[in-house]
């Protein structure tokens, strides 16, 4: 059966020593001057500054490039009171993101190219496309032309479902490699 094309960004899938998941999403927050529309399931960066949002302060996040270290993933943003059907975030608007943060987390993304089981083990940055404005999901996957030893994922296997098998759209399990808490350098 071949795999139908559905991009979602990082989906949070457990953790690697299968510990259980409690309160691991941290507030962080996008400025007003960052001027690039995020979504659910976005990589995230951060960027060494501070920002207060109705006077709470926050660490600064923006969505990361290929190749940036990560602090995690965007799994959801803080209601905006003047429109509750906003599923994203807005560029050029300051908004508070809830970060999975924690590097031993485990997540689905679908890779670009055509998926192999020697993909396992290797690592491999994300692409960012262009997300969905009405369903709020982002549209970043891995991309396979960039195996490497020090890119933003490591694949650990393939997606254990009944429509998903290696080749073209494949869904895979991957764990930060790349993560802002495992580095030794400050941001």
């Amino acid at each position: 059966m071949a795999n139908s094309s559905y991009i979602f960004g990082a989906r949070f899938y457990g953790s690697v020593i299968g510990a259980p998941v409690s309160g691991a999403l941290i507030p962080m927050a996008f400025v007003a001057t960052d001027n690039v529309t995020a979504f659910v399931g976005d990589v995230l960066k951060m960027t060494g500054e501070s920002t207060a949002i109705n006077g709470v302060s926050y660490p600064v996040v923006a969505q990361a490039a290929a190749g940036d270290t990560m602090i995690g993933t965007a799994s959801s943003f803080k209601e905006d009171p003047t429109n509750l059907t906003l599923l994203h975030r807005t560029a050029s608007t300051a908004r508070v993101v809830y970060v999975s943060v924690d590097p031993n987390y485990k997540y689905i993304m679908q890779m670009n190219g055509t998926p192999a089981a020697g993909d396992v083990g290797q690592t491999y940055n994300v692409t960012v496309g262009s997300g969905s404005t009405i369903t709020g999901i982002s549209a970043m996957q891995l991309d396979r032309s960039t195996a490497g030893n020090d890119k933003q994922f490591r694949v650990i296997g393939l997606y254990p479902a009944e429509d998903n098998e290696w080749g073209a759209y494949a869904k895979v399990v991957c764990i930060p490699n790349m993560h802002q808490y495992k580095v030794t350098t400050a941001v």
